[in-house]
């Protein structure tokens, strides 16, 4: 004979099995990675304060992926590089074009934001685990403080209906009153635009090379820092005065360079970027000098000497007429 206090054991019993049930179901629910919320596009991805505690982590193995593929990704590089968050975590999620594969936004703040869009696969099984198709930063926001200046860098992408992906780049630099290493003290800023398409097919974001077809002219005065002997002086800034101050109304583009050679972007004096070229190849031979860039010719070599000595070649060259005055003759040893 069933009693009230059997009933109520089983009723305890009962109560506990479902306990454990929505547990596990809540917790094979969590193992299934899905993103916080579904964003239509078009839809433009900016640097924020996202919520990391309240968002799901990207997990280990897709994480690892995307250091890997990092490495690979074509477009214009970060210029101010900061360490890589070491937690992603799933901010949103895309529509997608195909069933086959999502399309996610990561995120990752430390002293610097990133946001990175992703295409993974679509697993057969709920419970495993997709892979990366494809990655490609979309955001970033960073800003190094140094003595007397400032630079930062901003990207913000545009996802369009077509999902091409416009990433547009922005770079400042801050001068204070104080600055003796720039030779202008001008606050320089500068942008970028790196477009990449999304092959519908198999999801993933291919690069589209820029075209630069506007002609310039650009005088490059470089110096490898990396090399402990050499170190900027007065000298050196009073000739790279010089030289803008007799290149600009010539409407000749002057450029310092102490680092990064590899992709040196040109840009004219409102800041638009003109070309990119790779310098590095200089440094093989030459420590400090200059670099005479003509759009369509090969990059020209001119060591490094007095203003005045230099500009009389420049301007020979490009059959101008060099007046120099007295204030831009600069004595510098060869």
């Amino acid at each position: 004979m069933v009693t009230d206090k059997m009933r109520i054991w089983r009723r305890i019993l009962l109560l506990l099995l479902c306990c454990y049930t929505m547990a596990a179901c809540r917790s094979k629910k969590d193992e299934t990675v899905r993103p916080a919320v579904m964003i239509d596009v078009p839809c433009q991805i900016v640097c924020g304060d996202p919520q990391p505690d309240s968002l799901p982590i990207l997990p280990e193995e897709l994480q690892n992926q995307l250091y890997r593929y990092l490495k690979h990704v074509p477009g214009t590089a970060i210029t101010l590089k900061a360490s890589l968050p070491g937690e992603w975590r799933i901010e949103a999620g895309l529509e997608s074009p195909s069933p086959d594969y999502n399309i996610w936004i990561v995120s990752g703040s430390e002293d610097a934001q990133y946001k990175m869009l992703l295409t993974v696969t679509v697993p057969e099984k709920e419970e495993e685990c997709p892979t990366l198709i494809s990655a490609l930063p979309v955001a970033y926001s960073y800003a190094r403080e140094q003595r007397y200046r400032i630079e930062s860098e901003e990207w913000c992408a545009d996802v369009m209906d077509d999902f091409t992906v416009i990433v547009h780049k922005k770079y400042e630099l801050l001068h204070s009153l104080g600055d003796t290493v720039s030779s202008t003290h001008d606050n320089r800023e500068s942008e970028a635009r790196d477009e990449y398409r999304l092959q519908l097919a198999d999801g993933r974001f291919v690069y589209q090379e820029p075209e630069y077809n506007e002609p310039y002219r650009a005088i490059i005065q470089f110096m490898d820092t990396t090399v402990t002997s050499l170190s900027i002086d007065s000298l050196w800034i009073e000739t790279a005065m010089a030289m803008q101050e007799a290149l600009e109304p010539e409407n000749v583009l002057f450029m310092e360079i102490f680092d990064r050679f590899q992709q040196v972007m040109v840009t004219n004096y409102e800041g638009e970027l003109m070309d990119e070229v790779d310098l590095s190849d200089f440094l093989k031979t030459y420590r400090r000098g200059y670099i005479i860039l003509e759009k369509g010719k090969k990059p020209r070599y001119l060591r490094y000497c007095p203003a005045s000595e230099a500009l009389e070649k420049i301007f020979g060259l490009w059959g101008l007429e060099y007046n120099p005055a007295d204030e831009d003759v600069i004595s510098c040893d060869a």
